[in-house]
């Protein structure tokens, strides 16, 4: 039942300002976390009704917020974290997290020619590029 405590403790924790927004709050987590609720549900016999069915497509949700499993975070962490919190969620708006660079502008930053002998085009580039939030206070994280 640790996920689904921890879910709802999360829900609680969430700003006022971003209850505004609950159509677009979702809850990001691990597969563990995922499948650790899904046995609570089916331990007391309510898993079906915390799953809908859209486009074919089984979305788990909690208290009306969808949960995304991220399968590849466990397996990131494991191999990043060993044995450290393998277990994480976010509950936040997808909107509020962008992928970004530290690019300043990437047509300074990529090298380019063509190599004759071999009739193709060549780039490079090196640069660090990862996911980023907008607001930390429309973020909730658990571990």
């Amino acid at each position: 039942d640790e996920a689904e405590a921890a879910f709802k403790n999360m829900i609680k924790a969430m700003p006022s300002e971003m209850k505004e927004f609950k159509n677009e709050v979702k809850i990001l987590c691990t597969d563990s976390m995922a499948e650790n609720y899904r046995e609570t549900l089916e331990a007391d016999g309510t898993e079906q009704a915390h799953i809908k069915l859209v486009d074919g497509i089984e979305k788990l949700y909690i208290r009306g917020y969808e949960i995304i499993v991220r399968e590849e975070w466990d397996t990131d962490i494991a191999s990043d974290f060993a044995g450290y919190y393998p277990h994480r969620a976010l509950l936040t708006m997808p909107r509020n997290l962008v992928w970004a660079t530290d690019l300043a502008s990437a047509s300074e930053d990529i090298e380019s020619w063509y190599n004759n002998d071999e009739q193709l085009r060549k780039f490079r580039t090196e640069y660090k590029a990862g996911t980023q939030y907008i607001h930390t206070n429309y973020i909730v994280a658990a571990y």
